[in-house]
């Protein structure tokens, strides 16, 4: 029994967090961690219950490991004796549950005193040449450090023999074994190994990996010269360009930003990166901060795959866009320099502020009310606009273009905006110079019409003072109307949200239960069914009344009777076992007592030799695998060469069958041609013999008729015709 790899693969992506379905009703969290210990670190356990649980990992790099040692496996993982089923959950972490320690949750444990860098991993494959090459293995143990066999340091090598020992090579790495290849890695004896030459039999990608930075500083330096370049003379083929369109091709694996990221980050700083799903097709735009980071990595990364076995391959391109707009911060699409342009907005924000209060203290009651509403208005406005919106649950590449549109359209409002405040401002100030100039002809006419009467400067004044109080109350009300209904929105969305997430998290458990009650009630009904077949093929078809269609009461008393007896002795035998177990259980307590009573349990110094003959019986285990690994060496050689002489000794036998078939067709031919010879000289013969008895007639006669002269002639001269003809054809 195994699981569907294909199915499982591509309803849910990778995730540190397993979901283990079909527990038994006695399994507890140490059960289940113990199921998990030989893959890795386990952080915590959860169990639910409708027989269900979570188990989180340290990494996501042991829970993949934990599912493709099952998915590749006939044998289904089991908990209390009872099969299981494994899948990546939805969540990143586990809220709660029970915290499981570190001797518990590793189970290849810290690295052993001693154990270096260097593994020997032994494969049971019968033909060498049909086996996994370099470069497959090389993927296998990349997952665990960079490197192949030797890592760069001892607790990776410990970690990639924790999770690869014993585990089975893929089909996709040797398609053309006949059989599974299982692999035993352990450490070796040698501190570091020596290649002396590249081959298909060894690699050093040490060197290969410091070839691939020195050829990206190299293009870095291009890059950068070539940024320098000015924009004139700068050719159109990508150069200068930070935005890559990754097209996603044979998607095996459902992509996310965070294995993309994982991938892209490799040479250089990411700015912002954007997925899209259009028409059933993968891509992806990814932004450097340098032109030359983007360079480097279309040049390394182009065709390749981001998964073992081909899968996710990519294809890059420069892109048009020069600079790419992020929406939201969500899994479709990231920004990791919003925090910047959040601090610049908000410094610009304060400092457009700082100006209005400026202005506002120059400027007189009413105006000041109005210019000073105006510019914290827009400043409301400009920072409103900044806030990024809503997430969405899915974006499309047309939702994508949708939402670039619309974001222009409010640039263009925000600039618009701007102008308009521009604009104020210079009216203002122009406004503050001839309110200036009108208090100076004011005061100027007051000193003139000092003479007046007081009672009209009285109602003067009141008259201003009443303007002013009207003039800011009405554009006062502008300035709190924006901002409530900001504060407004945003508590509105906050509370949206928290139901959201409340909603969301209850239907996800409800939806866990009903799972759990579909796979119930579909075990009962086939149980029910088959009973029902049964009971029908045993009482009613094989006990029908031929005449009358009565059922026999005996026999259903007797098949009742007999199901419960079945049911009894079932029982009788489940409580047997079950007291055999716990016998088996006091016995060996029993005998463990006895041991520690007499002195017989393994201390420290038996634990040390046992270390020591374990060490000597792996020395030879290496001794014996190089020696087995030189036989397969020469033995791949020697089949190699078996099967070049093979193809030759193939290949001469089919020239040899052409040579023969041409050699009896010329044959053929060399005998139609002398036939045909033969023939033409007895005509030529024939011919000679005629001309020669024309001729002696010719000579004795003595005077011939005119006539028979020209008649003569006429022959003979068909006769030459024919005898240069046959002639001719002997030549």
């Amino acid at each position: 029994m195994s699981m569907n790899r294909d199915n499982f693969r591509a309803a849910q992506p990778p995730s540190k967090v397993l979901h283990v379905r079909n527990l038994a009703p006695e399994a507890t969290e140490a059960d289940v961690a113990e199921l998990c210990r030989p893959f890795g670190r386990v952080l915590r356990v959860k169990l639910t219950d409708k027989y269900q649980g979570f188990v989180e990992f340290d990494n996501i790099r042991n829970a993949i490991a934990m599912m493709t040692y099952f998915v590749g496996n006939p044998e289904a993982p089991r908990v209390c004796e009872k099969a299981v089923f494994l899948q990546y959950s939805t969540r990143q972490e586990i809220g709660g549950g029970v915290a499981i320690s570190a001797a518990h949750g590793s189970g290849g444990g810290p690295p052993q005193l001693g154990a270096g860098p260097v593994l020997l991993a032994s494969l049971d494959c019968s033909d060498a040449s049909l086996g996994p090459g370099i470069d497959s293995l090389h993927t296998m143990f990349s997952s665990f450090g960079e490197a192949l066999v030797q890592f760069s340091d001892p607790r990776m090598a410990a970690e990639a023999r924790a999770g690869l020992d014993g585990t089975r090579v893929p089909a996709y790495m040797a398609p053309s074994h006949p059989n599974p290849i299982t692999m035993r890695v352990g450490h070796s004896m040698l501190p570091e190994v020596a290649i002396q030459r590249e081959s298909e039999w060894a690699r050093d990608f040490a060197e290969i990996n410091a070839l691939r930075a020195a050829e990206a500083a190299t293009a870095a330096e291009e890059a950068a010269a070539a940024a320098q370049v000015p924009a004139a003379a700068a050719p159109s083929d990508g150069e200068g360009c930070c935005v890559l369109l990754a097209m996603i091709d044979d998607v095996q694996y459902t992509p996310s930003l965070d294995a993309m990221k994982q991938v892209f980050s490799v040479y250089g700083a990411l700015a912002k990166m954007q997925l899209l799903y259009r028409a059933g097709a993968w891509q992806a735009l990814v932004q450097y901060a340098e032109p030359a980071a983007a360079a480097a990595a279309r040049s390394y990364l182009n065709g390749h795959a981001m998964y073992p076995g081909g899968a996710n391959k990519l294809a890059l391109e420069f892109s048009m866009q020069r600079e790419l707009h992020v929406p939201q911060d969500d899994e479709w699409g990231w920004d990791w320099t919003r925090q910047a342009e959040a601090a610049a907005a908000e410094a610009a924000a304060a400092e457009a502020a700082a100006a209005a209060a400026q202005l506002a203290a120059a400027t007189p009651a009413g105006e000041g009310a109005a210019g000073g509403g105006g510019a914290a208005g827009t400043a409301a406005a400009t920072a409103a606009a900044l806030e990024s919106p809503a997430p969405s649950e899915h974006v499309t590449g047309d939702d994508f273009v949708a939402a670039h549109e619309e974001v222009m359209r409010d640039n263009e409002h925000l600039q618009r905006e701007n102008q308009l405040l521009a604009a104020f401002l210079d009216k203002a100030q122009q406004r503050q110079q001839q309110q200036q100039q009108q208090q100076q002809q004011q005061q100027q006419q007051q000193q003139q019409d000092q003479l007046r009467t007081a009672a009209a400067a009285d109602e003067h004044s009141k008259r201003r003072k009443a303007a002013a109080r009207r003039r800011p109350e009405e554009e006062a009300f502008q300035l709190l109307s924006e901002e409530e209904k900001g504060e407004l929105v945003a508590m509105e969305t906050e509370v949206l949200e928290t139901e959201i997430s409340g909603e969301r998290a209850m239907g996800e458990k409800d939806i866990d239960d009903i799972r759990t009650l579909m796979e119930e009630v579909e075990m009962r009904i086939g149980e029910i069914k088959k009973a029902t077949y049964e009971f029908k093929r045993d009482i009613i078809l094989a006990g029908d009344d031929a005449h009358g269609g009565n059922l026999s009461a005996d026999r259903v008393v007797r098949y009742w009777e007999e199901a419960i007896r079945a049911k009894e002795v079932m029982l009788e035998k489940v409580a047997l076992k079950n007291s055999t177990y716990k016998a088996a259980i006091a016995k060996l307590e029993a005998q463990l007592a006895h041991k520690e009573e007499m002195g017989e349990v393994l201390h420290l110094v038996d634990f040390e030799q046992l270390k020591i003959e374990n060490q000597q019986h792996m020395e030879m285990i290496d001794a014996k695998n190089k020696e087995l690994l030189q036989l397969k060496l020469a033995t791949g050689k020697t089949v190699q060469a078996l099967n070049a002489g093979k193809a030759e000794l193939a290949r001469l036998e089919s020239d040899q069958a052409a040579l023969s078939g041409e050699i009896a067709s010329k044959r053929q031919e060399l005998a139609a041609f002398e036939r045909g010879l033969m023939q033409t000289q007895a005509q030529a013969a024939d011919v000679e013999r005629t001309f020669m008895l024309l001729e002696a007639e010719h000579r004795n006669t003595d005077q011939p008729f005119t006539m028979d002269y020209i008649l003569m002639k006429h022959k003979v001269a068909e006769l030459e015709k024919r005898t240069a003809d046959w002639r001719r054809k002997v030549e």
